[in-house]
């Protein structure tokens, strides 16, 4: 996970990661973390043999938000046929529409109440879809969630798995 999307689940109870040896597609569901006995599902941005999982942080995925881009590190995947898989990733201008299009929607699913964040000067939070945006105006954190993932279709695959080419 990056670290946006440590913001957005905070506090992570369990990580279910796939199996070493399994054999992933691209856009599968990989694996999922459950957060207030929400399952997340993640998916995968390439197709190939997962050849590692971080077993640290499926036993204490506290450090996933800690170090997202070191020891939060969820699964290494070896890859035969990563340029294939690389093409069906956005990239450039698909990729900055993507960006720009979901960061406008994003603010309409987050509750008002939550005041300024980093974006309009104030400052990044953590847990930004529940515990305070929960009390400030009663919306469920699995909500929240749920319309964060009907953003725009195909989101630029980054920060979920390592590749071995």
């Amino acid at each position: 996970m990056d670290d946006f999307a440590t913001k957005l689940a905070d506090k992570v109870e369990h990580v279910n990661l796939p199996q070493r040896g399994q054999w992933i597609r691209q856009g599968q569901k990989v694996w999922n973390l459950v957060r207030n006995g929400v399952k997340i599902d993640m998916v995968s941005p390439i197709e190939g043999s997962v050849a590692d999982i971080n077993d640290a942080a499926a036993n204490e995925p506290a450090i996933i938000g800690k170090d997202p881009y070191g020891e939060g590190w969820m699964v290494i995947v070896q890859s035969p046929d990563a340029k294939t898989n690389f093409r069906n990733l956005l990239g450039g201008a698909l990729a900055r529409w993507w960006t720009e299009e979901s960061s406008m929607r994003l603010p309409r699913l987050m509750p008002s109440a939550l005041g300024a964040l980093a974006q309009d000067g104030g400052v990044a939070l953590d847990d930004v879809t529940g515990g305070r945006a929960r009390r400030a105006v009663g919306k469920s954190h699995a909500r929240v969630l749920s319309d964060i993932s009907e953003l725009p279709a195909e989101p630029p695959a980054v920060g979920l798995l390592n590749v071995v080419a």
